[in-house]
């Protein structure tokens, strides 16, 4: 196992092991399940497939399956660990080891995965049912069971036709109730041994505790669903106060920020706008105009401190002119003309 590089027993190894203790008495006498193995057609070929061609070509009878060579390595079945006894054993029973039958269950990957994800994550953690897991085994087992290339085929050609049941009802689409499965498969087995086997107070005792313990199970499902919903409500809560602190805190930062642009915008308004228009809507609630627009106008065009741009005598049209005349005209004249700038200056004002 260890220069394997899975780390696994090698399948050779496997199947004679299998063959050797398939072909002890308990098996022989009793009867053998065996779930999930083999799994490929090569794996079934090491197993059975002596025993399988020496049942087509009708030769039965004890040692009619050959001898194993023996397996190599320290505490094997080959060499001077493997005694004489197990040898005659394989010999013996090789003709012996062939299933009565082959119970094939058959669903689809979508199937299969949702029943995965109802196990808690208790049962599914470390083993083969993790995700990752879980599909690669999936497309390994479609890969190596292909309509051509499936294990079934090779007991279906030995003689053995392979039961193949659905697990989902293809009227009501879907999954098939275990205990229906079970009688299913009862009634093509027969009834068993006697003396084998549990009894009927037995089975229905059994099948009590499996309901408990699926109750059990789904309860401590629910206590675990509703402590984790518990604990991410708290974990969304203590984030939505602490989200609405830092909030808070850049709400006062941006105020500040506020505060400190519209200084300026409010000394300029605190100086040359707020005191006459304060006196100016102080004047329209006294004397109530029907116009009150129209009188808070005209006051501020009376009482505008500059005088210029606000009265009604002021054009620019005439500014302008008595710009060009400053520049191009009053140097030309004398002193003595100063009067006449001054007169032209009033008029214009």
């Amino acid at each position: 196992m260890e220069k394997s590089p899975n780390h696994k027993l090698p399948d050779q190894y496997v199947a004679r092991l299998m063959k050797l203790f398939l072909g002890k008495e308990p098996c022989r006498s009793r009867g053998y399940v065996l779930d999930g193995y083999p799994k490929t057609t090569e794996q079934a070929r090491e197993i059975f497939g002596q025993v399988a061609e020496t049942e087509m070509a009708g030769e039965g009878g004890e040692g009619g399956g050959g001898v194993l060579p023996p397996m190599e390595g320290e505490g094997g079945m080959g060499g001077e660990g493997q005694t004489d006894a197990d040898m005659g054993m394989m010999s013996n029973a090789v003709n012996q080891i062939l299933p009565d039958y082959v119970v094939s269950l058959v669903g689809t990957d979508d199937f299969l995965c949702e029943r995965v994800m109802k196990l808690p994550q208790r049962e599914i953690q470390g083993t083969h049912y993790e995700e990752e897991s879980m599909l690669h085994r999936l497309l390994e087992f479609r890969e190596n069971n292909t309509e051509r290339n499936t294990m079934l085929n090779f007991f279906d050609e030995s003689g053995i036709h392979p039961i193949v049941i659905s697990l989902i009802d293809e009227e009501t689409e879907k999954e098939r109730d275990i205990d229906c499965i079970y009688d299913y498969v009862s009634d093509i087995f027969g009834e068993p041994i006697p003396g084998f086997g549990l009894s009927a107070e037995e089975m229905e005792r059994l099948r009590k505790l499996e309901r408990e313990q699926r109750r059990l199970r789904e309860e401590e499902e629910r206590l675990e669903k509703q402590l984790l919903e518990e604990k991410a409500r708290k974990e969304y809560q203590d984030k939505m106060e602490k989200w609405a602190e830092t909030l808070e805190k850049l709400q006062m930062e941006e105020e500040k920020v506020l505060v400190a642009q519209s200084e300026p915008l409010r000394y300029y308004l605190m100086k040359y706008v707020f005191p006459v228009l304060s006196k100016g809507l102080i004047e329209v609630a006294k004397i109530r105009p029907d116009d009150p627009l129209d009188y808070l106008a005209e006051y501020l065009f009376r009482e505008n401190p500059e005088g210029r741009m606000f009265d009604p005598s002021y054009t620019r049209e005439g500014e302008l002119i008595l710009k060009q005349y400053e520049e191009q005209v009053a140097p030309t004249i004398g002193n003595n003309d100063g009067s006449i700038l001054e007169k032209m200056r009033n008029s214009v004002s």
